[in-house]
């Protein structure tokens, strides 16, 4: 995925990033108190639904990014003009990876989705879809659109401080401890965010 100069790359690397990602959230765990593996459908169901909703999103964002471009690479859209259907597309790119890495306000699916997956995978799942989500932020943000800094950077100031709040805040009343590993998470993902 950071290695992806091309849109279309974008969007098959997160499929291919999201579908072995939900396999491995539906696999049968032995340590729920309601029976083996009860949660772990419902885990991967909802890491589904999102991977599928955010992957929907970032490639609409970037079908409106090659409609203002007419170019599927990234140094292309640097020299692209400034149009509103321009910044509609980048804000939607924003918003789908948004939901890849967790960021609040579409953080509402890891919680329930660590809760539910094996404790190994849950590991995984805290480090490996997020550290891509961030690497792609970086590369379109500051490849892309870095001479425009100064449209992008209010939304993701807002994105990043709404994130540390609401996930330091979520996780101190936690008393399971992979929900407090998601919130945890969710927190992290601002102060990853403050990098880019």
């Amino acid at each position: 995925l950071p290695g992806a100069r091309n849109l279309i790359l974008f969007v098959v690397a997160f499929e291919l990033m999201g579908l072995p990602l939900v396999l491995m959230a539906a696999w049968p765990k032995t340590e729920d108190a309601d029976g083996p593996g009860r949660k772990a459908p419902e885990a991967a169901l909802k890491l589904y639904v999102v991977s599928a909703a955010s992957t929907a999103i970032t490639g609409m964002g970037m079908a409106l990014l090659f409609g203002a471009s007419g170019s599927l690479a990234l140094a292309d859209l640097a020299g692209a003009p400034q149009t509103p259907l321009l910044w509609l597309g980048l804000f939607t790119v924003i918003a789908g990876l948004s939901f890849k890495v967790g960021a609040v306000p579409f953080h509402q699916w890891v919680p329930d989705t660590y809760e539910g997956a094996p404790t190994p995978v849950v590991g995984f799942l805290s480090v490996a879809p997020k550290a891509a989500g961030l690497a792609a932020f970086a590369l379109i943000l500051l490849e892309a659109f870095g001479s425009a800094q100064a449209r992008w950077l209010p939304v993701m100031l807002f994105l990043t401080v709404i994130t540390l709040v609401v996930g330091n805040a979520l996780a101190v009343p936690q008393n399971d401890a992979k929900r407090l590993l998601a919130y945890s998470g969710i927190a992290q993902i601002g102060y990853m965010l403050i990098a880019v």
